[in-house]
């Protein structure tokens, strides 16, 4: 096995050659024995097991402390050429994402593993995501569902990146299909003078509201940047209720 350490020069001197076909070192009593020759000798003995090892076993070869585990009933699902927006699915693009389903206590999760391409043109070798499911669902009714139901539609996300995308239908109150979002989670707020005088008047708790969106302040930040302070702030339940979302 190589190590990173250069062990040619001082104080270790292991100029060891593979080239001079040296295959042992002997020793004399009463004559010294030399660094140089305790290391060569271990180096002699290393190549002799790399050489015997590479003419016995593949690179990559399991020798111990490993074990293989063999899934011969792999999950998939098979989807069509187009998202709901009707952009192309590339679906090497999904590889190591998330995939849940829109079940209304808890969704269905699950890891795609591995992708292959393909079209609906070629049914059955439609676009295909292998996955292993991360949790169970539950719908309304405390409903277990395990596995994703034909027809589903299912949103796709990066674990690490939650907001993936967002859409704008035509007819949503209060958006437009044009509009650009900014999604924010605090408020930088300052006095006239640039300063942060007042920021002892901001508790966590407290509410904040424009007049028509209402939220709570979860964390006050003073020390993040001298000339603001931060609100961290989330809506309030009420406000997001269905029927009530033009709020936010």
């Amino acid at each position: 096995m190589s190590i990173q350490t250069d062990l040619s020069v001082s104080p270790y001197f292991d100029d060891y050659n593979e080239k001079k076909d040296f295959y042992k070192i002997l020793f004399r009593p009463g004559v010294s024995v030399q660094a140089r020759e305790l290391n060569q000798l271990q180096t002699i003995l290393q190549k002799q097991i790399e050489r015997f090892g590479d003419n016995i076993f593949k690179s990559g070869t399991i020798i111990d402390g490993c074990d293989i585990i063999f899934n011969n009933n792999f999950q998939y699902i098979k989807i069509k050429d187009a998202e709901t927006d009707q952009t192309p699915v590339v679906v090497s693009n999904y590889n190591s994402y998330n995939i849940k389903n829109s079940a209304e206590v808890i969704p269905l999760v699950a890891t795609v593993i591995t992708s292959v391409s393909g079209y609906e043109t070629r049914s059955p070798d439609l676009n295909t995501l292998y996955i292993r499911y991360v949790n169970s669902g539950f719908k309304t009714g405390n409903i277990e569902q395990l596995t994703f139901n034909p027809n589903e539609v299912l949103t796709v996300y990066d674990p690490d990146n939650v907001i993936e995308k967002i859409k704008v239908n035509n007819g949503a109150q209060g958006f437009s299909t044009s509009d650009g979002v900014v999604i924010v989670s605090a408020l930088a707020i300052q006095n006239s003078t640039m300063g942060t005088a007042f920021a002892n008047n901001f508790y966590a708790g407290d509410y904040v509201t424009d007049g028509t969106a209402n939220c709570f302040i979860t964390a006050v930040d003073t020390t993040s940047n001298s000339q603001v302070v931060i609100l961290k702030i989330k809506p309030q339940s009420a406000d997001l209720a269905a029927g009530d979302a033009s709020k936010w």
